[in-house]
């Protein structure tokens, strides 16, 4: 039909509007409704432009590259950039020595049972939320503040009760005051490790402890590949995870292991895991000594000493102290402390590198503590900077989970916090390359990186691939959590400290304010759009107030435009409702009222 008219010459007849039926609430109010919608957007909210390329304020220093030796050296070598010499194989799965996999199996045939994985998994989540314990002085504060609250809201007299009465009262009081401590006091009961327990923390820590400490031990391996120990000292040694680890890492250079635990029958376990499971056979590790008491002062000091998951043990911040102060006099190199992921952890870790800082300034040159990780310097750690936040400076170990553990997973992480002391000078050419402390975030073209500094402060940067060097773009895209950047940030801005600085605070509030404005602006407009759908102009009308009186309760609603709004649709569909009739819902396809 259309090439025949097309032929003639003829136009076609215009085809007939087709009429649908659209439900419409406020068929006359098009335009109240739209300038209603467009007045809830303030400035701030209404579309902007295009977003930069990056954030301007967090911009890495552009005339800050890579350091030209390391860069030199890389190209030379043919070095790639997944590999670059800050890489430490932080995340890298380290699996247990075959050996001692076989040693847990003839162990657990022999003495473990059907409920130990449901057990080793109640155990390890204690251990990880352990705290640490409240000193004695402290505890006698509360007790005694706690037992002055009580008598003021009961003044009953006991001198005036009977004995029996008195009793009575004296112990529903002592029981008052425990409730009220548990509530507000991290009380908890130390661990036996006695018997079947030893079995249960065999399940629980063995691959985790191994993983950790074997990656501190690396680290000191990689950046100082000429320290070669001959012993190391092992306070709480465990199941001898240390053991296992220093073995791994340095083999036959160490000769001595001195093993000190004060738990027997965890010894004893260590000890047959060491004989792979059968008490007639020889340790597979030769030079290993168990004990239950240090070794004298007057014995050569150990090149290597390391106390992991010990300090939260102990019973006060004294007993603390006297620990740390021994383990450094029994050091000759390095002193490599570990405590659990937690913020409770970090702050035993960070407590004992303060004290042996502090207390080393009357020590003579050459033999003074310094930090030789994670941290590159020797100051207070920058997120205990941070006002009213418990903010733990946490690294990850990947571990293989134990068959008997049921838990079926080839692959696992768990934090842990970690120092590195050494005698005397870092001369390692990274020393002052700042370290990456928290999870990388990479964007399109850009990653933010949060790094520590060897000035002590805690900065945020923006690496893009516009604006920073390529070669060091290259190297942090491929860096991960627990990473050095092999760059020098002596002469750099500190623009980018962007947590404890007063820039930083200003720039997290006005992130948080306006992340806040635009969720409040999304749920406006989501429940505007929710009321548009309601025909029912008395529900709308006062759905929309609780809203507004919610969002403003100290403002009254007869300043806010919405009630005028809302009174001009109102009156629009109510003039326009008697002429239009039945008429009123209807649109055709187009938009238009029909005539």
């Amino acid at each position: 039909m259309f090439l025949t008219y097309q032929l003639l010459s003829i136009p076609a007849p215009e085809e007939k509007k087709k009429k649908c039926t659209v439900y419409n609430p406020f068929p006359h109010a098009t335009e109240p409704i739209t300038h209603l919608k467009s007045s809830l957007l303030t400035d701030g909210d209404k579309p902007k432009k295009k977003k930069k390329y990056a954030q301007d304020e967090l911009q890495f220093p552009p005339d800050i590259n890579i350091e030209a030796e390391t860069l030199k050296k890389m190209d030379m070598e043919n070095i790639k950039r997944r590999n670059h010499p800050g890489r430490l194989s932080q995340n890298k799965l380290l699996p247990l020595p075959s050996k001692l996999v076989n040693a847990v199996d003839i162990v657990m045939q022999k003495y473990g049972k059907r409920s130990t994985p449901e057990e080793a998994k109640k155990f390890d989540a204690s251990i990880m939320g352990r705290h640490p314990p409240p000193d004695p002085e402290i505890l006698r504060e509360k007790v005694a503040l706690i037992n002055h609250n009580l008598e003021k809201k009961n003044k009953k007299d006991p001198s005036t009760m009977s004995e029996e009465e008195r009793r009575i009262f004296l112990m529903n009081r002592k029981n008052n005051i425990q409730q009220i401590l548990r509530r507000t006091t991290h009380l908890q009961k130390s661990v036996d490790y006695t018997g079947y327990t030893t079995i249960v923390y065999l399940l629980a820590r063995l691959s985790k402890n191994y993983s950790i400490i074997r990656t501190c031990l690396n680290e000191i391996e990689m950046r100082n590949p000429d320290f070669k120990p001959n012993s190391m000292y092992n306070v709480g040694s465990g199941l001898g995870t240390a053991v296992w680890a220093g073995n791994t890492v340095w083999g036959s250079t160490i000769t001595q292991y001195y093993c000190e635990d004060p738990a027997t029958d965890m010894s004893t376990l260590a000890r047959l895991l060491l004989q792979e499971g059968e008490e007639h056979k020889k340790m597979v590790i030769p030079g290993v000594y168990f004990r239950d008491k240090p070794p004298s002062h007057s014995s050569l000091p150990f090149p290597l000493v390391v106390s992991a998951f010990t300090l939260l043990e102990r019973p006060s911040q004294m007993d603390r102290l006297e620990l740390v102060n021994h383990l450094w006099n029994m050091t000759s190199d390095y002193l490599v402390l570990i405590e659990n992921g937690s913020y409770a952890g970090h702050s035993m870790i960070q407590e004992a590198k303060e004290w042996l800082l502090e207390s080393s300034s009357d020590v003579r040159a050459g033999t003074e503590p310094h930090v030789f990780a994670p941290c590159p310097h020797n100051m207070k750690c920058p997120k205990f900077a941070i006002k009213d936040m418990k903010i733990a400076c946490t690294f990850s170990a990947s571990y293989e989970p134990l068959r008997q553990s049921k838990i079926y997973l080839d692959k696992m992480t768990t934090p842990y916090s970690y120092v590195i002391l050494k005698r005397g000078e870092v001369n390692t050419t990274d020393a002052k390359w700042p370290r990456i402390v928290q999870a990388m975030k990479h964007k399109d073209h850009h990653s933010h990186c949060r790094i520590c500094c060897h000035d002590g402060s805690l900065r945020h940067y923006v690496v893009s691939k516009k604006k920073s060097q390529r070669p060091l773009y290259e190297v942090v895209r491929r860096s991960h959590w627990g990473d050095k950047v092999p760059v020098d940030l002596t002469n750099a801005s500190k623009y980018g400290a962007l947590y404890y600085s007063e820039e930083g605070v200003n720039y997290r509030e006005k992130s948080k304010t306006k992340k806040k404005r635009n969720q409040e602006n999304k749920e406006s407009l989501n429940l505007l759009s929710g009321l548009m759908l309601d025909s029912n102009l008395d529900n709308i009308m006062d759905k929309w107030k609780d809203h507004v009186k919610l969002d403003n309760p100290d403002e009254s609603l007869k300043d806010i435009s919405i009630d005028q709004d809302m009174n001009d649709i109102s009156s629009s569909v109510d003039s326009n409702s008697e002429e239009s009739g039945d008429t009123a819902g209807t649109t055709d396809c187009t938009g238009e009222r029909p005539t």
